[in-house]
């Protein structure tokens, strides 16, 4: 079965070792669907109190804090998705032979 780039991708970041089906390609969305609402949402309310901020303090202050903010947000993102990968134990697949590895 060819995959796609984006599967590669996705296999390769989050080190998904068992062959990409239906499930795991479900449990991906799903995580993937919740991380992209809360990061959407901070994005909206980090740029309203940025504009906020922006009138009481420098432009630096604000850059600065924005980056740590930024960094955390997609530490919490990645700790998320790596415990999801861990919960299901798609890091973790018992091959039956050489071929079905070199398939996979």
């Amino acid at each position: 079965m060819n995959e796609s780039l984006f599967t590669k991708l996705v296999r390769f970041i989050y080190g998904i070792n068992r062959p990409f089906d239906e499930f795991i390609r479900s449990v991906i969305n799903e995580a993937g669907n919740k991380i992209a609402m809360v990061i959407t949402t901070y994005l909206f309310v980090s740029t309203l109190v940025l504009m906020v901020l922006s009138n009481l303090y420098s432009p630096m202050i604000l850059i600065n804090g924005l980056i740590f903010a930024n960094f955390f947000a997609l530490l919490i993102a990645s700790i998320y998705m790596t415990m999801v990968i861990k919960r299901y134990g798609l890091d973790d697949y018992e091959y039956d032979n050489e071929e079905e590895r070199k398939n996979v």
